[in-house]
């Protein structure tokens, strides 16, 4: 399989995150080789998903288990229809349900890669990143998108914005993980969290 040189493809219509986001989650695929992959919001397929299952295929290697509690549809196909129509299903299992909820029924020995992009939570962001900690092995790591969502930015209805316990976090947690932000440009911003 082709290795992809156009990160804009698909576009904003069919699928979310910047260029730039899309090259360094799938860089990291193929870089790392992860075997057990993990996403938090899977949109249409046509986003992150679509570059991880493309670099797990290119790999030929590994496993995506991706969740969301919403069905998507873009152009008429499910998330699952618009990666089979890529050719890219093959190493993706579709979970339509809450991420910790899912995660927690699929009883993983070990994660080796995540990527939550799921609601805009503190708490829920923070939560799923916990629940990953023990099971990811030194050298695994988390991508974190809307990294530059701060609390200098208005709250929506009350919220307190989407990164920001998962960063009080992890500045008590510099022994166990190493934070870069790997795409700090966007308006929206990638963090790269690695298991020391």
């Amino acid at each position: 399989m082709q290795e992809i040189k156009d990160f804009t493809f698909p576009n904003s219509l069919t699928g979310q995150l910047f260029p730039e986001e899309r090259k360094a989650l799938y860089d990291s695929i193929k870089d790392l080789r992860p075997e057990i992959c993990l996403e938090c919001g899977t949109w249409s397929g046509l986003g992150s998903t679509y570059f991880l299952a493309h670099a797990l295929k290119e790999n030929d290697f590994g496993e995506l288990h991706t969740f969301d509690v919403k069905l998507w549809e873009k152009f008429g196909r499910t998330p699952e229809e618009n990666l089979i129509h890529f050719e890219l299903a093959n190493r993706v299992s579709f979970y339509l349900e809450d991420f910790i909820e899912g995660v927690k029924r699929l009883n993983l020995n070990k994660i080796d890669f995540a990527f939550l992009d799921g609601p805009e939570e503190s708490d829920y962001t923070l939560n799923s990143f916990l629940l990953l900690e023990d099971l990811m092995p030194q050298g695994s790591v988390v991508f974190v998108h809307d990294w530059n969502t701060s609390s200098d930015k208005p709250e929506r209805d009350g919220e307190t914005p989407k990164c920001e316990a998962i960063k009080k976090y992890l500045d008590n947690s510099k022994n166990k993980w190493e934070l870069s932000v790997v795409v700090p440009g966007t308006p929206s911003g990638l963090a790269k969290i690695t298991k020391k």
